[in-house]
């Protein structure tokens, strides 16, 4: 991932005002250790940030506990690590969407679950995607 962001970046005539990074959520399902997972998302952060442009991190939503229970613990530290970094870093150039806050799939009813998130139970469907870029725009940018 971090090699084709930075690809794009590089790309001439092209600027970034802000970059949305929605990651490790693969990277919690393949047994990455929570530590590998946040350096991974900071060297993303530090990529963007060099080329000029604010980033918002967003926090990895719950999955299907009954699919994947044994991996929501490193779910949980990789987010807790966002969240001190959110707290210690400059807000006008990095910001926290509490993504596992506003969209919680253990609190959906089934109907909602079968319309916002994929049979996996790891990734939202089309719909969810949806849903959590007008919650984004909604929260941060409102025009």
């Amino acid at each position: 991932m971090e090699e084709r962001l930075k690809q794009e970046l590089e790309q001439p005539g092209k600027w970034y005002d802000w970059v949305v990074i929605l990651g490790g959520t693969n990277d919690v399902i393949n047994g990455y250790s929570a530590w590998d997972i946040y350096d991974g998302l900071k060297k993303l952060y530090t990529l963007c940030s060099k080329h000029g442009a604010r980033i918002l991190g967003v926090t990895i939503p719950e999955f299907d506990w009954d699919l994947v229970n044994h991996l929501d613990y490193q779910r949980r530290i990789v987010n807790e690590h966002l969240n001190v970094y959110n707290n210690s870093t400059t807000r006008n150039a990095y910001t926290l969407f509490l993504l596992d806050k506003f969209f919680p799939m253990q609190s959906l009813t089934t109907e909602q679950r079968r319309i916002f998130w994929d049979y996996d139970g790891v990734h939202p469907t089309k719909d969810g995607y949806d849903l959590m870029g007008d919650m984004v725009r909604v929260h941060y940018f409102i025009i």
